[in-house]
């Protein structure tokens, strides 16, 4: 019983001074970092503080469920937070929901004229850019953010793709009607495939090692006929095509079912407006899903087991659920959404919006959480697993801006 009573009473002695620690450093936690900002109860519009050098120590904001701050990282809304600074954000907290309207973490990776669309080869940690205005491609150094390498391809190139197995790029070159195949590693061409007719966006499927390449016309020129090419990934040739529905553009890959959805613009008399389902086992068409908008970008969600498209001809985005192809909602976003893209480990949807030069973030359950300012002209987006971060093309800025 002695031995016991010690170790109760070493207990209480313990814990009384990891609180009274607890409690000092609260208290001087203020004078630990560089600046203290605090917004309680605050009825201006928005707050602000200077960013401190680089070897400051992080800044501490208070604030509550009605602060407006303008702070330099996102944060949710809790009673302390601390932050490391980066790049300019504006932040307005209201109610649960956390609203941002930023700039880019990172702006300003340089490109070639007219960035487009990226792939990332994670073996490497480069990002593959094409750059539609001057026939190349960028090899972007992820550890540096900087340039490394500008390969020449086919006429205006459009999408691209990394095939994992083969550790091969495919470029779709739209005027070129033709998919250029570059070695990841040496970065030499190995084969120029033609392609009929302007090649747009490519999708690599891992169930079959498959290339999936979007034809927006027919060989006659016109959009009601569109079509997808298939390349093999090993020998890379060409082993057949799938007839779809008009313009086919975006591409998601659902790898539950095995199938592919294909978002069709339409012809110029608005028909053939549709998402085509394949069933890769066949590359048969097996359902149309009529949305009644020209279509554009498209990906898959895992989580909510939604296929996203885009309409870029207005502001808005559908969720459309992948095993039913049935339509779950039709989202609001910003204007004219083309790209998108995928964020595994936060289950989130980001939207590239041509029309104002933002990206919309959409959440797990549909709602529009952030809303980023980027380049001029932005057309796609990638989510890159090894840094964690949404690398956006600025088509008109020839830049890529990165989201956290």
């Amino acid at each position: 019983m002695p031995g016991y009573r010690k170790y109760v009473l070493a207990g209480i002695i313990l814990a009384t001074v990891l609180a009274v620690s607890i409690g000092i450093s609260i208290y001087y936690l203020p004078s630990l970092v560089s600046q203290r900002i605090d917004t309680r109860g605050s009825s201006s519009s928005e707050n602000s503080f200077t960013q401190p050098s680089s070897s400051s120590p992080p800044i501490t904001i208070l604030l509550d469920q009605s602060s407006n701050v303008s702070t330099k990282t996102q944060f949710s809304s809790s009673y302390w937070n601390i932050y490391t600074v980066t790049s300019t954000v504006t932040v307005t907290v209201a109610g649960n929901v956390t609203c941002i309207s930023t700039s880019p973490r990172l702006e300003g990776i340089t490109t070639g004229n007219g960035p487009y669309d990226a792939a990332f080869d994670n073996d490497s940690d480069r990002l593959f850019v094409t750059n539609a205005f001057d026939n190349t491609v960028s090899v972007i150094d992820l550890n540096t953010n900087s340039s490394v390498a500008t390969i020449s391809v086919g006429e205006r190139p459009s999408g691209i793709v990394y095939d994992p197995q083969s550790n091969e790029i495919f470029v779709a070159n739209f005027y070129g009607n033709s998919t250029t195949i570059i070695n990841a590693t040496s970065l030499q061409i190995i084969k120029t495939i033609p392609i009929h007719y302007l090649p747009s966006v490519i999708l690599y499927v891992p169930s079959n090692g498959y290339v999936y390449v979007t034809n927006t016309a027919s060989p006659e020129g016109n959009l009601i006929n569109g079509s997808i090419t298939i390349i093999n990934g090993q020998t890379n040739d060409v082993v057949g095509a799938i007839a779809v529905g008009g313009g086919p553009w975006g591409l998601a890959y659902d790898n539950r079912t095995n199938e592919i959805f294909a978002a069709d613009h339409g012809d110029y008399d608005r028909t053939g407006e549709n998402v085509s389902v394949i069933d890769v086992s066949t590359n048969q068409v097996i359902h149309r899903i009529s949305l009644g908008a020209p279509l554009f970008g498209a990906v898959y969600d895992p989580f909510n087991d939604e296929v996203y498209v885009t309409t870029w001809t207005g502001n808005s985005l559908f969720a459309i659920n992948a095993s039913s192809d049935q339509l779950v909602q039709e989202i609001t976003v910003g204007g004219a959404p083309v790209g998108l893209t995928y964020d595994p480990a936060n289950h989130l949807v980001y939207v590239v919006n041509d029309g104002d030069d933002s990206v919309s973030v959409v959440s797990a359950k549909n709602n529009v959480l952030n809303a980023y300012s980027v380049g001029s002209g932005p057309k796609w987006a990638i989510f890159v697993p090894s840094t964690g971060f949404v690398y956006i093309t600025n088509t008109g800025g020839n830049t890529i801006s990165v989201l956290p």
